[in-house]
């Protein structure tokens, strides 16, 4: 029995040449989806995470009052991790609980908004409440502003 695969690029062929030139008739059988929802991956209870970069530094820059950040967090083991700011002033860019998934070896990158110029801490705690990790942050005014030439 002979079985052939037909891609979407098949498909688009067919559909070019049209009905009417088409020889033979094209059966398919019925297809149905069904969703369904994904097995949740285990977690276990971290107990170091790698920030990177090491060093964080972020500037306001001339002209604003606010500056991102972002960097990556790296776990050996599928974990749940929670952000912790010791500032307001920095603002975690996710969920208000500040929980990241992380999966084994893969870089996940986090964001955060500096409301305005200062040092900062990010603490990073596993599930247990423990701080596994943390990241400190300087933030920098502008030290001189460009002005155009007159």
């Amino acid at each position: 029995m002979k079985t052939t695969v037909l891609t979407a690029a098949s498909f688009s062929l067919l559909a070019l040449l049209g009905s009417g030139q088409a020889q033979g008739n094209l059966v398919m059988p019925a297809v149905s989806i069904r969703p369904t929802t994904a097995t949740p991956v285990p977690t276990e209870l971290a107990r170091q995470v790698l920030v990177q970069p090491a060093r964080l530094e972020a500037a306001v820059a001339p002209g604003y009052t606010t500056a991102p950040l972002t960097f990556t967090l790296l776990s050996e083991v599928a974990t749940e991790v929670y952000l912790r700011p010791s500032d307001p002033r920095l603002v975690f860019r996710g969920p208000k609980d500040g929980q990241v998934s992380l999966t084994p070896y893969t870089l996940q990158s986090v964001s955060f908004l500096a409301m305005t110029a200062h040092n900062g801490v990010i603490d990073i705690l596993n599930a247990a409440g423990e701080r596994i990790a943390q990241a400190r942050i300087p933030f920098f005014h502008p030290r001189a502003s460009i002005r155009a030439p007159r």
